[in-house]
């Protein structure tokens, strides 16, 4: 077991976040640290990394407590990648990742050929070979966090501990830089932790969930285990939006009133079909009714959609069609 948390509490002077924290973290997995703004996941993973002393209790990596290494003692052992976008002016993507050895080499910087042999590994791990020349200043924000997970891994860490890297990345990105995450997780053996605002990405990647509620507590567990106790509805929902269990994703908060629409057919082109119902007003229920204002039939391969509107009826072939024939119900 690579991190132990014992009865930790975190917060600042006269304010505490969160109390008698136990928590655990395997060598191989990945786990993210997941809840609103505000909740503290940066404040959790800045005192899991030594950055900011705890209120109470201990965070130990492989038997260390954390809190009474030296600087360079932790380096060796927790890796930090934060959610800034560095500058490092005038450094190409070879020399950025070369400063992950600083622990072991000291400020002389000196690269022994072990040293060299880890940046290669670290280069070709994260897919950044070949920008081994390129200056870091002219990559993309994607190119960068890959150099910056590469720098991380340079120090060959016990712990690696991310907060928000995804930020700043389009979809793409974000699921290339979970997959890289887990990938290293395994390969490595070695923790990883990521705080993250992309919970259906963590949900599908993760093995486990750290859920920062309001209130202060926090619910860990596999991650189809938190999402089934409650715990992302409890952390997350709003007035406007909530945690959908069947769709796995957050949902608008539908309306009470508004124009009933009976849609029947076939996945995944009713499911697609209900989004555009419920986005224009429409209140969307499975079978005829008598009270239904118009009803939708859908099919898929390829797209059918049958309409019938106060009598009238009409068959088109995409979604857009038959808002446009549902229009008259919402004037």
């Amino acid at each position: 077991m690579t991190l132990s948390i014992g009865s930790l509490s975190i917060g600042y002077p006269g304010r505490s976040l969160y109390a008698q924290l136990d928590l655990t973290a395997d060598s191989g997995s990945f786990s993210c640290v997941l809840g609103r703004n505000g909740a503290g996941k940066t404040t959790l993973l800045r005192t899991i990394a030594g950055l900011l002393n705890p209120l109470s209790g201990s965070v130990r990596v492989n038997g260390a407590d954390v809190h009474g290494l030296t600087a360079a003692e932790r380096a060796r052992q927790i890796a930090v990648v934060l959610t800034e976008r560095p500058s490092a002016p005038g450094l190409t993507t070879y020399d950025v990742v070369a400063l992950g050895r600083q622990p072991y080499t000291g400020w002389f910087g000196q690269l022994s050929p072990d040293d060299r042999s880890v940046i290669a590994r670290c280069l070709r791990e994260t897919g950044v070979e070949a920008l081994a020349d390129r200056a870091f200043m002219t990559l993309s924000d994607g190119e960068r966090q890959r150099v910056l997970i590469a720098r991380a891994l340079a120090q060959e860490p016990s712990l690696l501990i991310l907060d928000e890297v995804t930020a700043f990345l389009d979809l793409p990105g974000r699921v290339e830089v979970m997959t890289l995450l887990r990938s290293v997780a395994r390969q490595r053996k070695i923790t990883v932790l990521l705080s993250s605002h992309d919970l259906d990405l963590a949900i599908q990647f993760a093995d486990c969930l750290w859920v920062l509620e309001t209130g202060g507590s926090l619910v860990s567990g596999a991650p189809e285990d938190v999402v089934l106790q409650g715990a992302i509805n409890r952390g997350f929902d709003s007035a406007l939006a909530r945690f959908s269990l069947d769709q796995a994703t957050f949902e608008g908060v539908e309306g009470t009133e508004g124009p009933v629409i009976a849609l029947t057919g076939q996945n995944p082109c009713r499911y697609w079909m209900a989004r555009a119902l419920r986005r224009s007003g429409f209140l969307v229920v499975s079978s005829d009714q008598s009270n239904v204002a118009a009803s939708v039939q859908v099919e898929c391969d390829p797209l059918r959609l049958a309409v019938s509107v106060r009598g009238k009826e009409a068959e088109v072939n995409t979604v857009g069609q038959v808002l446009e024939l549902l229009s008259e119900l919402t004037l």
